[in-house]
C-alpha cells in the first residue's frame, strides 16, 4: 500500500498484488482510479473540459466589476429613430383557463426594432406587447 502512496510501484509489487483476495483488489483498483482522477483534475488551465470528472468542474469566476455607468453617471445607448414607419399591436390571447376576456394590466411594453430589408432603406418597426391578467 505503500507504493501507491509514493507514486511508484515496481514490477515484482505488481505481481505481489495478483496473489490477493478478487475484493482486495478490486478495492485497491477503485482508489487507484480516484487518484487517477485528482491528477486529470489537476492537470492545468489547458486540459479539455471534457477530461474533468464529471461534476468536478470549477465554478465560473465573479464578474470583478459591475457592468454599466457609475451611480450618478450618464448612461450610453443607441438613440431611438425620429420616425416610426408602422406599429405592430399583438393582442393578448384569451385566458388559457376560462378562455374569456383578459383584465388589463400594467402599461403595455414597447419595443423599436430597426430593420435593413434587401431594397436598403431603413424600416422602423415599433412593437406593442399588451399585458393582462
Amino acid at each position: 500500500m505503500a507504493a501507491f502512496r509514493s507514486g511508484t510501484l515496481t514490477e515484482s509489487q505488481a505481481e505481489a498484488f495478483l496473489d490477493r483476495d478478487p475484493l482486495e483488489l478490486k478495492f485497491l483498483l477503485l482508489q487507484l482510479s480516484a487518484a487517477v482522477a485528482v491528477i486529470a483534475m489537476s492537470a492545468g488551465p489547458h486540459t479539455p473540459s471534457s477530461a474533468w470528472p464529471p461534476g468536478s468542474k470549477p465554478s465560473p469566476k465573479a464578474r470583478p466589476k459591475k457592468p454599466g455607468a457609475k451611480p450618478g453617471h450618464e448612461g450610453h445607448c443607441r438613440p431611438k429613430p425620429e420616425r416610426i414607419d408602422r406599429v405592430v399591436v399583438h393582442p393578448l390571447p384569451p385566458c388559457p383557463c376560462c378562455h374569456g376576456k383578459l383584465a388589463d394590466g400594467k402599461a403595455p411594453r414597447k419595443r423599436v426594432i430597426e430593420d435593413i430589408p434587401a431594397n436598403l432603406k431603413v424600416e422602423a418597426v415599433e412593437h406593442v406587447i399588451p399585458r393582462g391578467y
